[in-house]
C-alpha cells in the first residue's frame, strides 16, 4: 500500500505540474498525454472526454486516448444525441458516475449498449465534470480487452484526476477566451489608430504596437525593456516620478483605473503631450500581472492650451479694463482692473 501511496503521489505531482506548466498552444497534446498517464495507472485500455451541448441536446469526444490495438473511435462520436442515452446524462446530473461492469448484460435495446458495444467496450467508468453547478460533460475509462470492475480505491483516483483536469480545461478557455478580447482590442486600436502599450509585469516587459512606436520615432523592436527603463528613454527625467506613483496607486489598487496627461520625449528629443487610459488585465491571487493601456496625441490640444493660459494671465494682469463678449453682446469676461 507504501508503494502504491508512493506511485500515486508521483503521478499526481507529475499530472499537476504538467498542467500548472503547460500554455493553451498546447493544451490538446497536454491533456492527452495525462489521459494516458492515469489510464495506464488504472489499466484502462481507453480515455476520453466528452463536452455536452444540451442546446443542441448532444455530447461530443473531445479528447482520446487509445492503448495499443485498440480503435480510435473519437471520431465517430461528434453529436451523439442526448435522446439514446437518456439514463447515462441523467445519472450524470446526478453527480453520480456511471459504473458499467458488463456492457453486454445492458438492454437489447438500451441506447447506452447501441454506443458501446461497437467500440468493443466491456467495461467502463464514466465520472461527470461540474464546474460552478454546471454539468460541462464527463471523464471516461472504457476497459475492452477484458472486464474490469474498477474499486473504490480506482474511482478515488480517477475522481482526483476529474478534478485536476477540469481545473486545466477551466484555465485554458479564460486564456482563450481573454486572447479573443485582446485581439478584439488591438483590431479596435489598430483601426482607430490608437498608440498602446503593454507591460507583463511578471516578467518586467514593457511592449508597445506600431503606432506608439512610430509617434515616439522608434521601431516596435526597440521597446522590450523594464518598465524604469522605458520611462527613462521616453520621459523628461523630472516627470517620471509621478508616473510611477499612477502606476503603483493602480497596482495597489489605490486606485481602479490609470488616466494621465503626460509628456513623452521622441526619440529626436522633441516633446509632445499624450492622454492615456489603462488598467491591470490579469490578476493572481490579487498580484497585478499585466497592465494595458491606449493613448492618444494631444500635443495640439495641450500647446492651444497652454497659448490660451498664457493670454489668460496678459489679460488678468493688464493694467488696462478689459471686457469680453459673446456675439449677443452677454458679458463672458472681465479683467481684475475692470472691477477697481
Amino acid at each position: 500500500m507504501k508503494s502504491n501511496t508512493s506511485k500515486i503521489f508521483t503521478i499526481f505531482s507529475d499530472i499537476a505540474s504538467v498542467f500548472a506548466s503547460a500554455q493553451t498552444k498546447e493544451a490538446d497534446e497536454t491533456i492527452n498525454h495525462t489521459l494516458q498517464i492515469i489510464a495506464e495507472f488504472v489499466n484502462a485500455d481507453r480515455s476520453y472526454i466528452f463536452r455536452y451541448d444540451f442546446e443542441n441536446d448532444t455530447t461530443d469526444n473531445t479528447h482520446e486516448y487509445c492503448a495499443k490495438s485498440i480503435s480510435i473511435e473519437i471520431d465517430n462520436l461528434q453529436g451523439v444525441p442526448l435522446s439514446m442515452i437518456p439514463d447515462w446524462v441523467n445519472t450524470h446530473k446526478k453527480r453520480q458516475v456511471m459504473n458499467i461492469y458488463n456492457v453486454s448484460k445492458l438492454p437489447v435495446n438500451s441506447g447506452v449498449r447501441m454506443i458501446l458495444e461497437p467500440q468493443g467496450i466491456n467495461s467502463l467508468l464514466t465520472i461527470p465534470l461540474f464546474h460552478n453547478d454546471v454539468l460541462r460533460g464527463f471523464l471516461g475509462f472504457d476497459s475492452v480487452k477484458k472486464k474490469h470492475k474498477y474499486t473504490e480505491f480506482e474511482s478515488m483516483i480517477l475522481n482526483k484526476y476529474s478534478k485536476l483536469l477540469l481545473n486545466f480545461l477551466i484555465r485554458i478557455e479564460q486564456d482563450i477566451e481573454l486572447q479573443k478580447q485582446k485581439d478584439k482590442v488591438d483590431l479596435l486600436v489598430k483601426a482607430a489608430s490608437i498608440s498602446a502599450w503593454d507591460w507583463d509585469i511578471e516578467h518586467d516587459r514593457v511592449t508597445v504596437n506600431n503606432i506608439c512606436a512610430n509617434m515616439l520615432g522608434y521601431k516596435e523592436s526597440d521597446f522590450h525593456n523594464s518598465a524604469m527603463e522605458t520611462c527613462k528613454r521616453i520621459m523628461p527625467p523630472e516627470d517620471i516620478e509621478s508616473e510611477i506613483k499612477a502606476l503603483t496607486d493602480v497596482l495597489n489598487k489605490k486606485e481602479t483605473n490609470y488616466s494621465r496627461e503626460c509628456r513623452l520625449r521622441k526619440k529626436n528629443g522633441e516633446i509632445i503631450w499624450i492622454k492615456s487610459s489603462g488598467k491591470v488585465t490579469e490578476w493572481s491571487n490579487g498580484v497585478a500581472k499585466r497592465f494595458s493601456a491606449a493613448s492618444i496625441d494631444i500635443t495640439n490640444i495641450k500647446e492651444k492650451e497652454i497659448e490660451l493660459n498664457v493670454i489668460t494671465k496678459a489679460i488678468d494682469f493688464s493694467p488696462n479694463s478689459i471686457m469680453i463678449t459673446d456675439t449677443n453682446r452677454k458679458i463672458v469676461y472681465v479683467n481684475p482692473m475692470f472691477t477697481t
